[in-house]
């Protein structure tokens, strides 16, 4: 997910510099994003959808609230605000490696290569 938001930042900052064509191209990944995960996405139940909008902020340094508003604009943010609210879920859900050390110990373990 970091590399994907740096890919898309470096594009927006070095070719897509006007409004219109950022715009366009937001929409073109936003569309390639949802084919290409979106099957995945659907096979989550609501606690591994939560623990996900967590990944996201750990990863990227934004909640996935601040990361719509950002690139989307802010009727949209609010719009899928209400509809994560609506299914148990807030997209402004934060990381915090020491509220969430069981995540954290389990990440850490993953990348050291004892988990498989």
């Amino acid at each position: 997910m970091g590399s994907e938001l740096k890919l898309v930042n470096s594009e927006l900052d070095s070719v897509y510099t006007d409004k219109s064509k950022r715009k366009t191209y937001i929409k073109w990944y936003q569309d390639y994003v949802y084919k290409t995960y979106i099957d995945s996405l659907k096979k989550l139940n609501l606690e591994q959808g939560r623990l996900l909008l967590k990944l996201i902020h750990r990863e990227t340094g934004k909640t996935p609230y601040e990361l719509i508003k950002s690139y989307r604009g802010g009727l949209n943010a609010i719009f899928w605000q209400s509809a994560a609210f609506l299914f148990g879920a807030n997209l402004n859900s934060s990381y915090d490696p020491e509220d969430d050390a069981m995540i954290e110990h389990i990440i850490r373990r993953y990348k050291a290569g004892q988990l498989e």
